[in-house]
């Protein structure tokens, strides 16, 4: 949860922010300021919460907000406070809105005061794999918009007083602006938590960590392409011996698969573990063993084999039996 302090000393205003939350159009009376946010994508809940003794006219946001912007007289007043919250994907809209609901009954409305409420789905709320080009991203956003913001304040004080037209557009402009700085501060904050960094001091660690798993990864891909060159070679090969094995006694070859196969599979098993190192797995081992079995076709083969075993044994009974009875006789 990232805390925030909406206040006209910083460029802010309640009505701004909350067109801007609800991707809604509402109307300044302070100002004279119409925001515009009804573009803007990603709502998926809204609702405004009351205590008792609130007039019941503050349920449309735009009367609620400009009631405070209308009490609030300076121009470094603090209009409200503004929670950003991260919400657990593993829950759906439903629990969502029960979690936040609860919360806000029990920590504002039950203290007496209103509560704006909007829930957005968007990107950076799902990203369970934060990476360095997101972080990256909205660095360059934000220093561009702080500079265009800046430029903008700077053009403000030299238009002249009578100019009213062009002081609102341009306090408009600057009023877009600040929401958008705003947001990216957010997402910022949510990405840095994510990444487990207090701040932007933390980042060139996890760069170098980057990096480095980056260069692995490339590393293990390109390992994973040879073995599976040399994968699709020993079945070409094998494809090959089984055909010219096809004339061959069917247990005097099982016997020969049963006598080389155990050096072989120690020998891949010796090459994997030093290829993968700690990251060797013997249940993804398994699970391969599983797969080359069925690529062979070896459960068949197997089956066909202890049938043939089986019928053997069964002669051979039979052979002795009837030559114990010829003793007998």
């Amino acid at each position: 949860m990232e805390a925030k302090i909406i206040s006209r000393g910083t460029g802010r205003s309640a009505v701004a922010a909350a067109a801007y939350m609800s991707c809604s159009r509402i109307y300044n009376g302070y100002d004279g300021i119409q925001h515009d946010y009804t573009r803007k994508q990603g709502l998926i809940w809204q609702q405004v919460f009351l205590p008792d003794m609130a007039p019941a006219e503050w349920a449309d946001r735009e009367i609620l907000w400009n009631a405070v912007e209308e009490a609030e007289k300076t121009k470094d007043s603090r209009l409200a406070r503004e929670f950003v919250v991260a919400l657990p994907i593993e829950l759906g809209r439903d629990e969502w809105t029960a979690l936040l609901t609860d919360f806000i009954q029990s920590n504002f409305v039950a203290e007496g005061m209103c509560a704006d409420v909007c829930i957005h789905d968007t990107d950076k709320l799902h990203a369970v794999q934060p990476s360095m080009k997101r972080y990256e991203d909205i660095i360059k956003q934000f220093k561009v918009k702080i500079r265009e913001r800046r430029g903008l304040l700077e053009e403000k004080k030299t238009v002249s007083a009578l100019q009213v037209f062009r002081h609102r557009e341009l306090a408009q402009k600057i009023a877009n602006l600040t929401e958008d700085i705003e947001e990216l501060k957010s997402e910022k904050a949510l990405l840095l938590n994510q990444l487990n960094c207090a701040d932007d001091h933390g980042i060139p660690e996890i760069k170098r960590r980057a990096t480095s798993m980056e260069n692995s990864l490339n590393k293990l891909d390109q390992q994973e392409k040879k073995y599976a060159c040399e994968l699709e070679a020993a079945l070409a090969q094998y494809t090959e011996l089984q055909q010219q094995a096809a004339d061959m006694d069917a247990l005097e070859l099982d016997t020969a698969c049963h006598a080389i196969r155990p050096a072989k599979e120690c020998e891949t098993i010796q090459r994997l573990q030093t290829t993968y190192g700690k990251k060797f797995d013997s249940r993804t081992l398994a699970q391969s063993q599983m797969d080359v079995a069925e690529m062979l076709d070896e459960t068949a083969e197997s089956v066909s084999i202890r049938q043939e075993l089986q019928q053997l044994q069964g002669q051979q009974n039979r052979q002795s039996h009837v030559k114990e009875r010829s003793q007998e006789r």
